[in-house]
């Protein structure tokens, strides 16, 4: 059998009682219970940062920001995830057709045949290097997090790496 352990934050009440913040995702049993008290954070009240810091979140709750809780950050980092895993197996997908496409015209290029294997290899290198520049979009789309010159050098490092790439995967099948 083995040990499930779940870390609940809560509180205990002067009485002894324990009220959890959330419902323990276990099953009804014998547990065992290790309580440890938090320490109480302290900040510094003349330090710049933490002045700065302070006022930016007075700011927000003035305006009146409600933070993401912890489930939409992790559904957003799932989505964010999932979306890259599906990008991955797209590139794998075009580089196992571009492959398959490498052996067939080195089987075939013979006469006429070498006119059309040239066209395919340009083809799938262009199609490679649009493939790359759509993984840019996601710069794009995140862009507001990050700030404006890392974004922008982002932005453009990647335009110049997938343009490189193709680049370099038509000149060498020339």
């Amino acid at each position: 059998m083995s040990v499930q352990e779940v870390v609940i934050e809560g509180t205990l009440k002067p009485d002894g009682t324990l009220e959890l913040d959330r419902k323990p995702n276990l099953p009804p049993g014998q547990v065992t219970v290790v309580l440890r008290q938090e320490a109480e954070v302290v900040l510094p009240k003349d330090d710049p940062f933490w002045q700065r810091m302070q006022a930016m979140w007075d700011a927000q709750k003035a305006a009146g920001h409600v933070p993401r809780s912890a489930e939409a950050v992790e559904a957003e980092r799932r989505q964010v995830r999932d979306e890259w895993e599906e990008r991955t197996r797209a590139t794998e997908r075009l580089q196992e057709e571009a492959r398959r496409l490498r052996e067939e015209d080195k089987s075939h290029s013979c006469g006429a045949g070498e006119n059309t294997s040239l066209y395919t290899r340009r083809l799938v290198a262009m199609l490679t290097a649009l493939l790359a520049l759509a993984g840019v979009s996601f710069w794009c789309e995140f862009r507001w997090r990050l700030p404006d010159s890392l974004a922008d050098f982002l932005f453009f490092a990647s335009i110049g790496l997938a343009v490189l790439a193709g680049v370099l995967r038509f000149v060498r099948w020339l």
